[in-house]
């Protein structure tokens, strides 16, 4: 006799995927238009509140994958890229000025990589366990965060944010990528050997990969940065936001 699993696995573009996207959508939506709507004593409250509990889910969940009964070393250093952020990214929406550089990764990182989870996520477990949770609540904390710099603070990247992107980004993954060499490791899934199912598994085998993926992050980071200056040109003016 076959007993049901208490905890089913998670299947991507399945109920429990488009219903998890729909809920995160939502929440993002909520906190997006409220602190649009919010005055400039209520705005900062607002922003505040969600670095807040973006900072103790971070800790929450570190704290979890590396207990003794969760540890794997190829999976619960904080390193992937969204760890990194999950640290940094609060800060854009804690501080009174947050330095530019700071509200420039969020947006590249999470807007130009970050949103990738929700549409290949690399999840095996569904709503009754616990890193299911963590997986959606973390991305959409990032991406949610990303979104309402934008439309509630009005950020817009500039060319030399542009470069500042790719300077950051090259500064985590040289390491990352030598990091698993050494060890057969896949952190910021720059290894050898992919886990899960993404656009990654298209590519070409590893080390080719490592520079279709810069290729392709370069790609990706110049058009979420030239819809701005393109859309100011169609709108009529030129001048960058330093916002």
């Amino acid at each position: 006799m076959t007993v049901a699993s208490p905890t089913p696995a998670f299947s991507a573009f399945g109920p429990t995927h488009l219903v998890a996207v729909g809920v995160c959508i939502a929440a993002m939506a909520i906190f997006v238009l409220a602190g649009r709507q919010a005055n400039e004593q209520r705005e900062p409250q607002i922003a505040r509140t969600w670095a807040v509990f973006w900072l103790i889910q971070q800790a929450i969940a570190t704290t979890y994958w590396l207990l003794p009964a969760q540890f794997e070393i190829g999976k619960s250093l904080p390193l992937h890229l969204c760890d990194v952020l999950g640290w940094l990214g609060p800060f854009a929406l804690l501080l009174a000025a947050p330095p530019r550089w700071l509200r420039t990764i969020l947006y590249f990182w999470g807007i130009g990589l970050s949103t990738q989870a929700f549409f290949t996520p690399t999840l095996e477990q569904g709503p009754g366990d616990l890193r299911f949770w963590l997986f959606w609540i973390s991305h959409t904390q990032i991406v949610g965060a990303a979104i309402y710099d934008i439309v509630a603070r009005g950020y817009r990247p500039s060319l030399r944010d542009l470069k500042v992107a790719v300077l950051v980004s090259l500064c985590w993954a040289v390491p990352i990528v030598f990091l698993n060499w050494a060890t057969g490791l896949n952190y910021g899934y720059l290894g050898k050997e992919l886990e899960g199912t993404t656009i990654l598994n298209a590519l070409p085998p590893w080390p080719w990969r490592i520079f279709a993926v810069m290729g392709i992050v370069l790609a990706l980071f110049t058009v979420i940065w030239v819809v701005w200056p393109a859309s100011r040109v169609i709108a009529g003016t030129e001048t960058e936001s330093r916002a």
